[in-house]
């Protein structure tokens, strides 16, 4: 037993000279010196920028069945009279203008028109040429009449013109008549109704936001999904409530040009939709915010060493770039940020007594607070 006590005395001895040698067995982590900041001054600011609420562009569009084939009525004429004779000529030559945004997904260019038999005296053929060349010939007695335009002869640019000749000598007749009603000329896409929203370039640097509405009726069970893209992409894909309001920017739609196609589609079912428009929101309105506040002698001198900063606190921001005058000095924040932004300021730039200073922007923002601090 004395030689254990012996033998553990010799061990703490040892121990103790190792400590003493090597110090802690454990080094705790160094401490950060704590930064002291305060706050000088801060000032509340609100929206800064361009700001809107009335829509500075509105596309109507007319009502249309989504779910079934899509007709637009590109161009019709009142009842006309087509002659042919020694002294009477009357004939269609116009020009028509497809819509060249469906054009590559039109389905089918159709010219209808109706054959009034009481007034009709069909001596001669009816012709009708498309771009110059004939697609149709013939004696239409009486009814509906669908010439078909092919599609490959057909640009956005088009020219019409509908003729009949004069009977010949050995004919009791002296014109040809064709009287012809409802006459129209209808381009046929699939089922996605193609819209289109054009923007100036200009537009494009001030878009705040564009919104769609419409009304939708359903007109079979079980309800269809409403699928709406704008530019390929899809903002909406479900069964409607009765009224869909829904708006895009450049941040949902990156794509968003001067040229843009919104199309409509019903996956199941028909619907209606009725009262649609596109509100277009520019940023035209400059808000302002002029701001003041008041620095003693004391806390002049109190921060004559101290490194100082202009702290701006963003909740919500819409492109271009904040400047802050103060006291006649220009700060930019050209990489404005939601959340803080910070830049350096100088002495200099405070003054005792008054200091003004003012918030304008080139884009929109939400500021809750801006605030001196010094280091």
């Amino acid at each position: 037993m004395d030689d254990f006590i012996i033998v553990l005395a010799i061990a703490l001895v040892l121990l103790g000279a190792f400590i003493l040698v090597s110090g802690p067995l454990i080094t705790p982590p160094p401490t950060k010196a704590a930064t002291n900041v305060s706050t000088i001054t801060s000032v509340t600011v609100g929206p800064v920028g361009y700001v809107s609420s009335i829509p500075s562009k509105i596309v109507e569009i007319k009502s249309f069945s989504a779910g079934t084939a899509q007709q637009d009525i590109v161009k019709e004429w009142p009842s006309q009279e087509i002659t042919g004779g020694l002294f009477d000529n009357k004939q269609i030559s116009e020009s028509v203008t497809l819509n060249k945004n469906t054009l590559e997904i039109s389905e089918k260019i159709t010219l209808e028109f109706d054959v009034n038999k009481e007034k009709t005296n069909s001596a001669e053929d009816l012709v009708v040429e498309w771009n110059g060349v004939p697609v149709y010939k013939n004696k239409p007695t009486e009814g509906h009449q669908a010439v078909k335009i092919p599609k490959e002869n057909s640009t956005d640019s088009n020219s019409l013109k509908i003729y009949t000749s004069a009977p010949g000598a050995s004919s009791l007749v002296q014109s040809t008549l064709y009287s012809l009603e409802k006459i129209k000329i209808i381009q046929e896409t699939g089922q996605s109704r193609i819209e289109t929203l054009e923007l100036n370039s200009s537009d494009l640097d001030v878009l705040e936001k564009a919104e769609i509405s419409l009304t939708a009726i359903p007109r079979s069970e079980p309800v269809g999904k409403l699928k709406i893209k704008v530019n390929g992409i899809e903002l909406y894909n479900k069964a409607p409530e009765r009224f869909v309001l829904l708006s895009f920017d450049t941040r949902n739609v990156p794509n968003l040009g001067t040229t843009n196609k919104i199309s409509f589609l019903s996956e199941g079912g028909l619907i209606d939709v009725q009262n649609a428009k596109i509100n277009v929101y520019l940023l035209s309105t400059t808000v302002v915010k002029k701001r003041s506040f008041l620095l003693t002698a004391d806390q002049i001198s109190n921060i004559e060493k101290k490194k100082l900063k202009l702290e701006v606190d963003v909740s919500q921001k819409k492109g271009g770039r904040l400047t802050v005058n103060l006291n006649g000095n220009m700060y930019e924040f050209s990489s404005l940020q939601e959340g803080k932004n910070v830049k350096e300021i100088t002495r200099t730039d405070l003054l005792e007594g008054e200091n003004k200073v003012e918030f304008t922007g080139t884009g929109s923002f939400e500021i809750p607070e801006a605030r001196i601090l010094a280091e």
